[in-house]
Formats: C-alpha cells, structure tokens, sequence
C-alpha cells in the first residue's frame, strides 16, 4: 500500500483507489500518514480531504495536523511548520503556503483547491444501501470534487466497498474512452478464498514475501505468521509485536486506543514504510 501511495506523490499514478475490509488502517495509512507525508514533501500543494461526515473527515485533519507538529515528524521534515493563525482541525495552512482542508460530501467543497483529494469512505455502510445517497455522490463527485482538482492533481479513493453501485464502482464502470480518468485499483478482500478471488494464492506469496522483509528489518517479529488461504489477511498478532520493543513510543491516534498493545503498528514502523 506504502509503495502504491508513493507512486500517487511522483505523480506515476494519478488515480489510485484501495478497497480493504472495515479496521483495516486503510484511513491511518491514507489519510493521516500519506497525507503528512505528502506535506512534507510538498509544502505549497492544496489539500482536500473528504469523507461522508464532515466530523470524521475533519477528525483526520485534525490527527494530520497533531502529526505535522510531533517532534518525530520535525525531525524527518523541519522546514515544514504551521502558521499560528490558521491550525484549525478543519483548516490550516503551513509557513509555506500549503493548505490542508476537509469537508463532507454534504457540505460541499466550494472556494478549495486540490494538488491532492483523498475520499475517505463516500458512503457510511448505511447510505450504501441507500440509492438516493449513491445517486446524490455520483452528482457531487464530477460538479464538487473533481472540479476542484488543480492542474495533474492527484485523487485517491480509499473505502470498504458496501454495494456494487458505489462510487467507486460507478467511476470504473465509466473510465472507458477519450479523456476519461484511468484508475488503479488495489484491492484487499477480508478473506483469502480462491473461489471468488481467483489471484488469492499469488496475493499471498507477494504479502509472504513482504513479511520476509518486514521480519529483516526488524518491524515484525522472527515468528509472525504466514498467510493461509481461507484465513484473514490480517493474522492473530503474537505478543511481542514493536510495541514492547519500543515501550516508551505513545500512539498519539485517538481511533487506535483500546487496541490491545501488542496489536499496535508504531507510527515509527509506519513512516519507515515510506522511507
């Protein structure tokens, strides 16, 4: 996912959508972290983060916001500060003239620009369902969001897929012709399972062998499991996971708390994946 996010800043894919299971820390890593990330690689860009909730999307400029300003961020990116006068949740602007702003799909994006535009869960479970609430996205996207995109910006669609007639798969469905956006697609289903996911068993040798990796750089432990086929992609954690390594680090994300310790990816561990 790192890797697929990395190539969204370059500009080598502009479109990029990933569709994992619920508590997947698919908004940790797109939302908060890429988001950081990219600021500190691009500290004029505009961008515009969304969601279904205008409180869930501006909870997350809130914890991009935390993160720009923590002590570990300003040691990988300390040119990058915040002006005093602007760092509300929902809106800040750096030193540099970046500006970082949310917004629901309800309350509308009008007068904000967009280097990147992050989609964070169109739907909640419950519109899904609805197909007044589809229909109501499919007419924001291209009136709302897509015209707020600035010159080769970039959009990532992250979310848990409810229904076939989502956004998502509305735009893939009409990504055919002239001038049509191109999205890639990462998809990681909560299951392996060959019947309906026919590339399961080459998913898996692809995550096994990130899992080799992730073990020789010392961010997972010597025994963490192998992926089964029939099993979930996200096995049981053993218990000396980074945390016990590095017990003094504190996860500053308010979503993660409760989690068994153990259970918890550092930040540290995070951005190492985008180095």
């Amino acid at each position: 996912m790192a890797d697929e996010l990395m190539d969204v800043e370059s500009g080598k894919s502009q479109r990029l959508m990933i569709f994992t299971p619920p508590r997947s820390t698919k908004s940790l890593m797109g939302s908060i972290y890429f988001s950081a990330w990219c600021i500190g690689r691009h500290p004029t860009w505009q961008t515009l983060a969304v969601s279904y909730a205008g409180s869930l999307a501006e909870f997350h400029g809130g914890e991009v916001r935390n993160l720009v300003k923590s002590d570990i961020y300003q040691t990988i990116f300390p040119e990058i500060l915040l002006r005093p006068d602007s760092q509300a949740r929902n809106r800040w602007i750096t030193k540099h003239g970046g500006i970082f702003t949310t917004g629901g799909i309800t309350t509308g994006v009008a007068g904000r620009g967009a280097n990147l535009a992050i989609i964070d869960d169109p739907l909640s479970e419950q519109d899904a369902y609805s197909k007044s609430a589809r229909e109501f996205v499919k007419r924001w996207y291209p009136a709302g969001l897509r015209t707020r995109l600035m010159p080769n910006g970039r959009i990532l669609v992250i979310q848990t897929r409810w229904h076939e007639d989502d956004l998502a798969g509305w735009l893939l469905a009409g990504q055919e012709g002239v001038g049509r956006d191109k999205w890639r697609v990462i998809e990681i289903p909560a299951i392996f399972d060959e019947e309906f996911n026919p590339t399961a068993l080459q998913t898996m040798g692809v995550l096994n062998v990130k899992r080799k990796e992730l073990i020789a750089r010392g961010l997972l432990p010597t025994d963490y499991p192998e992926l089964q086929a029939g099993e979930s992609y996200w096995p049981p954690h053993p218990q000396h996971l980074i945390w016990e390594k590095d017990p003094d680090f504190q996860i500053r994300v308010p979503e993660l708390r409760g989690w068994r310790k153990e259970a918890l990816l550092t930040t540290k561990a995070t951005m190492a994946a985008y180095t």
